[in-house]
């Protein structure tokens, strides 16, 4: 704790408890120690003298009596699992009420606080640290099966793609041998006509009854 910006370490850390630890109700939460850094400002005013005659000289010891309370205060409003995810809104919290309550009992402006270490037993630190590994190993596995998830749906809507496309070519090649056999027996036909029509032709210009007909195509095909 600290007056007009000097930054000096006069008291020791701070030793409380935090508030219930909801993973055990009954323990009526954790023992925890608190390194805290407080700067406040004197003022310039008639209050320099009302600071005097209150507390004398001891007027920091008798501020950092109230500041180390209210932080303890403060701290047990908090769960332990708030130390590791909410730090900053404990600081706030603990600022505004060494700043309300200092100004109200010893007529000093807080300027800042500063969390600047926090101390659970060793015992409950490491079973923090496993309980938030095996949450981060949780989170990645179940990562990984929707990453998996999706791959399979994507495998799934590949291979209807691809069945879709073998409908389509298979139809379209039946389409073109349809198209290809129609086409050749037409050809057939007008082919078959055009002869047809030649050798009505021929029987009609040279005066050709049926069996000279039939002598005249048998001539053709020996030819």
């Amino acid at each position: 704790m600290s007056q007009n910006g000097e930054k000096t370490a006069d008291a020791p850390p701070i030793q409380t408890r935090t508030g219930e630890d909801a993973s055990d109700p009954d323990s009526g939460g954790q023992p925890i120690t608190m390194c805290v850094s407080l700067q406040y400002v004197l003022p310039s005013d008639t209050d320099l003298g009302k600071i005097y005659n209150s507390f004398g000289g001891a007027y920091h010891e008798r501020y950092t009596l109230i500041a180390r309370n209210i932080i303890s205060n403060v701290a047990q409003t908090f769960s332990p699992q708030d130390f590791w995810t909410d730090r900053t809104t404990i600081a706030d919290k603990m600022f505004e009420a060494c700043r309300d309550e200092l100004k109200r009992q010893g007529m000093v402006t807080v300027t800042q606080l500063q969390l600047l270490r926090i101390d659970f037993p060793s015992q409950y630190e490491d079973m923090i640290t496993l309980i938030q590994l095996q949450v981060q190993q949780k989170v990645t596995k179940e990562y990984q099966q929707r990453v998996t998830a999706i791959l399979k749906n994507l495998e799934v809507m590949q291979a209807e793609v691809n069945a879709q496309v073998s409908v389509i070519e298979a139809e379209a090649d039946r389409t073109s041998l349809q198209i290809t056999n129609a086409a050749v027996a037409e050809g057939y036909m007008l082919q078959q006509a055009a002869k047809t029509n030649a050798t009505a032709l021929v029987a009609k210009t040279l005066g050709l009854d049926g069996p000279e007909v039939v002598q005249y195509l048998k001539l053709k095909v020996g030819r």
